[in-house]
């Protein structure tokens, strides 16, 4: 073998060790953000703390790493979410206050989502 096919090997098993590892990982991330989402907290601040915390320093500069976004009640159903995800996020905005969190994750095969109210007009 030469260097070029065992640094192919080493990628593609480092690969599948990830892929086995995301269910785990996303699941921890959520409950991690669920937890630091609560009070008045920055939410860019609190993902970057949350992603940290579960993946460690090398993630937090991770430009492949979703982003937040603000979803308003009446677009959510523009939004590409499972039909469980927009339901759930339909039903916490409806009783939520501003610096509410979603009291837990809504999970599904290929989507986490955890959610924060915020004032309509903030940022």
């Amino acid at each position: 073998m030469t260097g070029v096919e065992d640094a192919a090997s080493d990628e593609a098993g480092e690969n599948a060790f990830r892929r086995s590892k995301a269910p785990e990982l996303t699941a921890r991330l959520a409950d991690e953000l669920t937890t630091r989402l609560r009070g008045d907290v920055p939410a860019r601040a609190a993902i970057a703390d949350a992603v940290q915390a579960v993946l460690g320093e090398r993630a937090v500069d991770d430009a492949a790493r979703p982003t937040p976004h603000a979803i308003a009640r009446a677009n959510v159903d523009q939004v590409r979410l499972p039909a469980a995800a927009k339901a759930a996020l339909v039903t916490f905005a409806c009783g939520a206050h501003p610096g509410d969190v979603l009291p837990k994750r809504a999970d599904d095969a290929e989507t986490t989502v955890v959610a924060r109210a915020r004032a309509p007009g903030s940022s």
